[in-house]
């Protein structure tokens, strides 16, 4: 049995350059395998970048959230296990990308562990 999967598509307007207009997409944001104490979840990017993913209890606002990272080289296709969960609980996460220094974030997406 599954937790909760929302898909959502999140475009974000960057400006890397002053001449230059880049948009970045965070699709198909999804937990792909919920288990009862970890969750992995999905993104992709149409532009390589580095990710990292911020969850907390549903509800908290994430005011004590944990960050998990993904990997120190720019990929399109993003995927982060977030390990220690406690079970049967729902909690939220967003996807973080950095292009230019610039940090850009998700929608929040949840999922409920088993």
């Amino acid at each position: 049995m599954l937790g909760s999967i929302f898909v959502m598509m999140t475009p974000v307007t960057v400006y890397s350059d002053s001449h230059v207009q880049t948009e970045m997409t965070f699709e198909q944001i999804m937990a792909i395998d919920v288990h009862e104490n970890s969750v992995v979840v999905y993104a992709q990017t149409e532009i390589p970048v580095v990710c990292e993913v911020e969850y907390a209890l549903n509800g908290d606002g994430f005011s004590n959230s944990m960050i998990v990272s993904h990997d120190s080289v720019p990929h399109t296709g993003h995927i982060v296990k977030i390990p220690e969960l406690s079970s049967n609980t729902e909690y939220e996460y967003r996807y973080i990308g950095e292009i230019s220094e610039e940090k850009i974030t998700s929608e929040i997406s949840s999922f409920t562990t088993i």
